[in-house]
C-alpha cells in the first residue's frame, strides 16, 4: 500500500474504535500507560491506566496488535497517548525490537518523559510483588478477558522472582507469551512514578501509517484486538471488569 493510504486507514480505525472510549476518560484524573512490544507471533499490548480519586488503578481498555508493522504500531500508540488526560507515567518495553517504538516515543514526548524498560531479573524483583499485591488487595481493575487472564496466570515464581517463563502460553495463530501481563505490569509501574501531569500538543502531523481490520489480507494477517470496559461492545463482545483477580495458579508464591 502507498504510505498515505495506510496512514488514512489507521486513522479511520482509531477514530472509529479508540476515540469514543478515549473521550470517556475522566479529564480530572491522572493517567499513565504501559506497552509490551511484539512483532511476529507475539503481541504488542497497550494498556492505559487511570489513577482513581481513591488511588485505585483501572485499566479502562486494552489494545492488542498482532503482526502489525512498526509504523502502524507507532501510530496507534501515539493516537492513544496524545489523548490520555493528565499523563504522568509512560513505560515501554525497550527490549529487542521494542527499542524502536520506545525510541520513537522518546523522540516525540521527550527523553525525560518516557521510561524505556529492558525487563530484567532486577526489574521483576522490585516491581512484580507490587503488581501482584494490587490484585490481591482489589486495587487494580482490568477488562475481563479469558486470554488476558491466562497471560496473568502464566506468571510464575522462578528462583524467588515473579516473571514469565520462556515457554509460550499459547501457540499457533493465537500465540501468546503473557504479553498483556507485562503491559499491565508496566502500566501499574508507570502509575507509581509520581511525575507531574504534562500537557502535550502536537506540532504537526505524526509520521505514521495505517492499520486495517476488514482488509487484513493486505497486511498478511495483521489483526488488531480491542478490549473495552465500557458497554459499547467495540470489536469484541461487551467487556466487564475484574475486581481483585486473585486466581493466578503459578503466579502464587
Amino acid at each position: 500500500w502507498p504510505e498515505h493510504l495506510r496512514q488514512a486507514e489507521i486513522k479511520d480505525w482509531c477514530d472509529e474504535k479508540l476515540l469514543p472510549v478515549l473521550n470517556k476518560l475522566n479529564q480530572q484524573l491522572m493517567h499513565a500507560f504501559g506497552e509490551d512490544f511484539g512483532r511476529l507471533g507475539d503481541l504488542t499490548v497497550i494498556d492505559p491506566i487511570t489513577i482513581e480519586q481513591n488511588l485505585d488503578r483501572t485499566v479502562p481498555f486494552s489494545v492488542e496488535l498482532r503482526n502489525i508493522p512498526f509504523k502502524q504500531q507507532e501510530q496507534v500508540l501515539f493516537y492513544i497517548v496524545d489523548r490520555l488526560p493528565r499523563l504522568i507515567g509512560r513505560a515501554l518495553d525497550a527490549g529487542g525490537n521494542g527499542m524502536y517504538l520506545a525510541e520513537q516515543a522518546r523522540h516525540r514526548y521527550g527523553s525525560g518523559r518516557i521510561q524505556e524498560i529492558k525487563l530484567s531479573e532486577g526489574w521483576y524483583l522490585e516491581n512484580m510483588p507490587k503488581f501482584k499485591a494490587a490484585f490481591e488487595d482489589a486495587k487494580l481493575t482490568i477488562p475481563a478477558d479469558a486470554d488476558q487472564l491466562n497471560d496473568l496466570r502464566a506468571l510464575q515464581v522462578i528462583n524467588g522472582i515473579i516473571r514469565l517463563p520462556k515457554a509460550k502460553t499459547e501457540a499457533g495463530v493465537n500465540q501468546r507469551h503473557g504479553d498483556s501481563a507485562i503491559s499491565k505490569a508496566l502500566a501499574y509501574f508507570s502509575s507509581l512514578q509520581g511525575g507531574a501531569p504534562i500537557e502535550f500538543e502536537s506540532t504537526g502531523i505524526p509520521r505514521v501509517f495505517g492499520l486495517i481490520t476488514n482488509h487484513r489480507d493486505r497486511f498478511s494477517g495483521a489483526i488488531p484486538r480491542f478490549l473495552n470496559q465500557s458497554d459499547s461492545g467495540l470489536i469484541d463482545a461487551e467487556r466487564g471488569t475484574v475486581r481483585g483477580l486473585n486466581d493466578f495458579d503459578g503466579f502464587d508464591s
